[in-house]
């Protein structure tokens, strides 16, 4: 390691030490609201009005369609038409917006709010962590219990294995999509419309990327991605409760890394 980075890499670490002391108490809080948020959450669909069940019909509705229709000659266009050089470029994009990838900015929005100290960062950061891993752990119970082969693997497109632990066969819904819409949808409230549709441009752009390597089919995406929006709704609006009428700077995850950008809440 190169020694004059050193004296900061102590001053960080001090900093992080002395904050983390001061933060003891203020754990045990975040702990009680992650444990609720995660009850809100799987409640949530006993509390549904009349609009948001008919929005839930109307996704399960164009996924069954998207099955019976689209599915199978997508994913046979995609197999046929596969480009090296676009290969990697979009498992990059899988690489850089995995649901681990998403925690790990939460992780680093809510660590940035502590250190500066900034609550509204921190409470933003912990919402779109909590999005992300509750929609995560949905979506992975779901793939369990339907079963759906990869596209990858060969399968015709309405084979259904059901139960199933191997990954080759947990390819509904897409957790990649899921993790990626929760994400955008906690976000979109602290941003501008051009910084919001960026947050959507990249939550459509990795589940794209999902379709192309034949990963997955398409409505694995697209319940995904309904799936994940709605996790999402749940805890966007208390994400944003305490940030009206604040703005300062964020760190935002990007496909080349992390980007720092100006914001205003309202």
């Amino acid at each position: 390691m190169n020694q004059k980075f050193l004296p900061s890499l102590l001053l960080a670490a001090g900093v992080a030490a002395a904050q983390a002391a001061s933060a003891q108490e203020s754990l045990a809080e975040w702990g009680d609201e992650l444990f609720l948020d995660g009850q809100t959450v799987v409640t949530a669909p006993l509390h549904w009005q009349e609009a948001q069940w008919e929005k839930a019909a109307g996704l399960v509705v164009v996924t069954g369609t998207l099955m019976a229709t689209t599915d199978q000659n997508v994913a046979d266009y995609y197999g046929s038409h596969n480009n090296g050089q676009m290969n990697d470029a979009m498992q990059s994009v899988g690489d850089v917006l995995s649901p681990l990838a998403l925690a790990g900015y939460s992780a680093a929005l809510w660590g940035a709010g502590q250190l500066i100290p900034n609550d509204a960062l921190s409470r933003t950061g912990f919402k779109m962590g909590e999005a992300v891993v509750f929609s995560t752990v949905i979506a992975g119970g779901i793939k369990v219990v339907v079963g759906r082969p990869r596209p990858y693997t060969g399968a015709d497109a309405n084979d259904f294995s059901g139960w199933s632990l191997h990954d080759d066969y947990q390819s509904f819904p897409s957790a990649h999509a899921t993790a990626a819409f929760a994400a955008a949808r906690v976000l979109s409230p602290q941003l501008t419309p051009p910084q919001r549709l960026g947050a959507y441009g990249a939550a459509t752009l990795v589940s794209y990327s999902r379709v192309y390597q034949s990963d997955h089919w398409l409505s694995d995406v697209v319940f995904g991605a309904g799936l994940g929006y709605s996790v999402g709704a749940v805890l966007a609006d208390d994400a944003g409760q305490n940030n009206k009428d604040q703005a300062g700077w964020w760190i935002l995850p990007v496909p080349s890394g992390m980007m720092l950008t100006w914001f205003r809440a309202w």
